[in-house]
């Protein structure tokens, strides 16, 4: 998270993907990211979306307008709700797009989000669960959520579980029950 937030006061990078398996903890990263952003006062606006694995464009700029606070958005022409909302992010000065969840390349001048030499100001920061996809997207800067060694997912089960470590030498029924369980998560 901390290398993620490096990343978005570098102005080289506009575009950010963190990619890895469902479950490694990609968007409670970006829900943090997002909120130390608003504490650090980094951006103007921040926007985040769920883009999911059918991606509903109209849907898209239907969110994104709401959290821009468009009125009289419409909502049904893509190329004219496209146009509103660059207009909008343009007006800001740095805005923080989060796109979590998205399952294949997205044209993002569709659903009219500025980036790149278009618009500096405007950083996107992008989940997936396929590198592929975030490498298809032109990001700049990529990192992976790896899952946990074996260990360290045990100790992670028993903190969120509320397992405590006392009890007998030989392990019960119930513990190598649930040791099963966190094993069956991989990591």
């Amino acid at each position: 998270m901390n290398e993620v937030m490096e990343a978005l006061t570098d102005d080289s990078i506009y575009v950010i993907g963190i990619c890895g398996m469902g479950g490694v903890g990609k968007t409670t990263m970006v829900k943090e990211v997002a909120k130390k952003a608003e504490e650090k006062k980094m951006f103007d606006k921040i926007v985040m979306v769920v883009v999911s694995q059918n991606p509903d464009l109209i849907n898209i700029q239907g969110q994104i307008a709401k959290i821009l606070d468009l009125k009289k958005f419409g909502g049904n022409n893509l190329p004219t709700g496209a146009g509103k909302i660059r207009s909008k992010i343009l007006s800001f000065g740095r805005v923080l797009v989060i796109l979590d969840d998205v399952w294949k390349r997205l044209e993002l001048n569709d659903i009219g989000i500025p980036f790149g030499d278009n618009h500096k100001g405007c950083k996107i920061v992008m989940t997936s669960r396929s590198e592929d996809v975030c490498n298809g997207m032109d990001i700049q800067k990529n990192f992976k959520g790896g899952v946990l060694h074996e260990e360290e997912a045990w100790n992670l089960f028993k903190v969120m579980a509320g397992i405590s470590d006392e009890g007998a030498s030989h392990p019960t029924d119930l513990q190598l029950t649930q040791m099963a369980v966190a094993k069956e998560c991989g990591g």
